[in-house]
């Protein structure tokens, strides 16, 4: 049985996985790593989560709703909590998915994300023993019969008289397309490009069935994850941009994350003319506004998610401080940080963790953060660290800096932009 917090070095790493957020069902609980327990919870009073709940809660229109926020700060982890926060489940039917878990993100479209949203509606509603009857399975069998056309390996599917039984087994193969099939991607993309719109009403009929059989008020939530992760942001833009009205047709409530770099683009405006409201959960202001120097207060606040791990005595005070600093307020960095120097504590047989350790650590991020930074990059951050900000035109520069962690925004006072403190020194 693993203690928490951890009282020596070979527990405590199991406790860092940058990569792990927590997970708050139990169910899930008991498949996933120890790294993602819910008592290494730490609650932010910054965090925009209530206030989406709230407006979930109390608006009555089908909103399309934006969580947004760097890479690494704790989206994952607030949306879990989010699916498993009682009040709401009262008011919805949740369905949550990763969009990792179902689609391969670098190589993604549209035509991929609605047929996901399809195989997954379905194939939830069928496991919560939701029912469909003759009508609705003719028409998904008749949808199904029009995409296979141009997808013969589909076909072999068909076969037997149990309706539901073939559509679920059909989406289940979709998904598995969408994850790990190039080439029947792309005769899956041709064919149901042919006819989006009856996609779109397949979504709906589906939605509309759920909704039917759901008791009293309640009404269907979806919660998808994870799209920020998708890598190339001309990709993401082509998503959430140009194919944004697609993504708002479905009528129902849904939640989506939204890749950072968009949230910095001129064209996020945009963006939210087909999106309702979009919530950013910020970094962790370890930095004062006015003087650019830790501030005590949040620098205990992320102390806090260190000593929820392991015993404080097992880290140096200025390796906490360290690495603290150096996070940027990015949990995952920190995570990340912390695990590194672990695993060099360990293979040295010291018994914790010394400012040495983490300098090295910090050295190797630098180094892994160097290799992706080109000339245009530099001209950017040149610019950042004369405050000039507002006067880059490279937008595509700039989107990617964001998306990458290079460049950290904070909200404590005035909106302010620095660059990420492993980075800084490359300058």
């Amino acid at each position: 049985m693993f203690e928490i917090p951890a009282k020596n070095l070979e527990t405590a790493i199991n406790y860092f996985n940058e990569l792990q957020p927590l997970i708050f069902n139990a169910e899930e609980l008991k498949h996933a790593d120890i790294s993602a327990s819910p008592r290494f919870y730490l609650e932010r009073k910054d965090s925009p989560l209530m206030e989406l709940r709230t407006n979930l809660i109390t608006s009555r229109s089908d909103d399309k709703l934006l969580l947004t926020g760097h890479m690494g700060s704790g989206k994952s982890t607030e949306l879990n909590r989010l699916a498993e926060d009682e009040k709401l489940k009262e008011h919805f039917f949740i369905v949550k998915y990763r969009i990792i878990d179902v689609l391969n993100i670098t190589d993604i479209d549209y035509l991929d994300f609605l047929l996901s949203l399809a195989a997954m509606l379905f194939t939830r509603a069928v496991e919560h023993k939701i029912s469909f009857d003759t009508s609705v399975l003719n028409r998904l069998s008749q949808w199904i019969q029009f995409v296979t056309q141009k997808v013969p390996e589909l076909e072999t599917i068909q076969h037997g008289k149990d309706r539901k039984k073939k559509t679920f087994q059909f989406f289940q193969r979709i998904l598995t397309i969408l994850l790990r099939e190039t080439f029947l991607r792309e005769s899956l993309r041709e064919s149901t490009k042919r006819n989006i719109t009856d996609l779109l009403n397949v979504i709906n009929l589906i939605i509309d069935k759920i909704q039917e059989q759901l008791p009293g008020d309640k009404h269907l939530l979806v919660i998808i994850d994870d799209m920020e992760k998708i890598p190339d942001v001309s990709r993401a833009n082509a998503l959430f941009n140009e194919a944004g009205g697609y993504m708002i047709m479905p009528r129902c409530k849904i939640v989506y994350t939204l890749p950072v770099a968009l949230y910095y683009n001129v064209k996020l405006k945009q963006i939210l003319t087909n999106f309702n409201r979009a919530y950013f959960l910020k970094n962790i202001a370890i930095y004062s506004s006015k003087t650019r120097k830790p501030d005590p207060e949040r620098m205990d606040f992320m102390r806090q998610y260190i000593a929820k791990r392991m015993e404080l005595d097992l880290i140096e005070r200025e390796a906490q401080d360290m690495a603290i600093e150096y996070s940027g307020g990015v949990v995952r960095e920190l995570m990340r940080i912390i695990k590194d120097a672990i695993i060099k504590a360990l293979s040295r047989d010291l018994p914790k963790i010394t400012r040495d350790l983490i300098s090295e650590v910090i050295i190797e991020l630098r180094n892994e953060y160097g290799r992706g930074l080109v000339g245009r990059h530099y001209q950017v951050l040149d610019m950042v660290l004369q405050g000039k900000e507002k006067e880059i035109e490279d937008q595509q520069t700039l989107m990617e800096l964001y998306h990458s962690r290079v460049l950290l925004e904070y909200e404590n006072g005035a909106r302010w932009v620095t660059i990420n403190p492993i980075v800084k020194p490359l300058l």
